[in-house]
């Protein structure tokens, strides 16, 4: 791991005559490659005790980048190094798609890899997501909550039976055709024509969209929704379903450029540097 670290700490011989060290470590923009995951921009203050090294509660630790076949930005997680070398995470939170993702309790085993966690989608804009799709022109308003499970399956961390539904009030989903698709919906006008139209301008009241596939390769999405569009057959309301695929690979655009150090994180550093114990 390439990272600045200051640390400071003791050396006590235990009564069995074996050494015991304790040390109190302040990293600086660290990155690191595991079997697990890459990361980049890791910064804490955080207490470590051996042998085996561990730490003696959870830490807290900035992420600035962690790409686990996703790559996931801002993160703060709070965790525990275990003396088995397994991470055995209380919590974490990752900046995406204009919202976040959240776990609960997870644990990171070096020899294992990731057990099954379940991310919690907050405030998701779908705008963001639908501009992964692999279908130009399609663009959207509104924001999703829902649940992603994820789990490693041949080395590749798959999510299966993800969902996420849109807040109330809705909003919007508008779908401007290429030449080439605008020509086939007027060669089709009882099916593709009529859904092209449909989505032109569609408000939506209601929108759920089924997630399933592998993290670094496409997903699809099976997207369902209710509502109307003002100028389709006299805004009469609708269903409509649209299947998708999409990269969230892709939804990484200027990496690290404006990340900043949590102030939870940052006052531990400080407090490292002045002396203080950490709040």
């Amino acid at each position: 791991m390439a990272a600045r670290v200051e640390a400071r700490g003791t050396l006590v011989r235990e009564r069995d005559g074996s050494l015991a060290w304790r040390a109190e470590v302040a990293l600086r923009d660290g990155a690191a490659t595991t079997a697990l995951a890459r990361v980049e921009g890791v910064h804490g203050a955080i207490v470590l005790e051996g042998p085996p090294a561990h730490t003696p509660g959870p830490q807290l630790v900035a992420i600035g980048l962690a790409d686990v076949g996703v790559p996931l930005r801002e993160g703060l997680v709070e965790a525990t190094l275990r003396p088995d070398g397994a991470l055995a995470v209380k919590r974490a939170r990752f900046a995406f798609a204009g919202g976040a993702l959240e776990s609960g309790a997870a644990v990171l085993d070096p020899d294992a890899g990731l057990d099954a966690v379940t991310l919690r989608a907050r405030d998701l804009d779908l705008g963001e997501l639908l501009a992964l799709a692999a279908l130009d022109g399609l663009s959207g308003a509104g924001r999703l909550d829902g649940e992603l499970p994820i789990a490693r399956e041949e080395g590749a961390l798959r999510v299966r039976g993800g969902v996420l539904r849109a807040r109330e009030p809705g909003g919007t989903i508008r779908y401007a055709p290429t030449d080439s698709v605008g020509a086939m919906a007027a060669a089709r006008p009882y099916d593709l024509g009529l859904a092209v139209e449909a989505f032109s301008d569609f408000r939506y009241e209601q929108l759920e969209a089924r997630v399933d596939g592998t993290l670094d390769a496409a997903l699809t999405i099976a997207l369902d929704v209710r509502g109307a569009n003002p100028g389709f057959q006299n805004g009469r309301p609708v269903e409509l379903h649209l299947n998708l695929e999409a990269r969230l690979a892709d939804l990484v655009r200027a990496g690290r450029a404006s990340y900043r150090v949590p102030e939870a994180v940052e006052e531990r550093l400080r407090a490292f540097s002045e002396g203080r114990t950490s709040p």
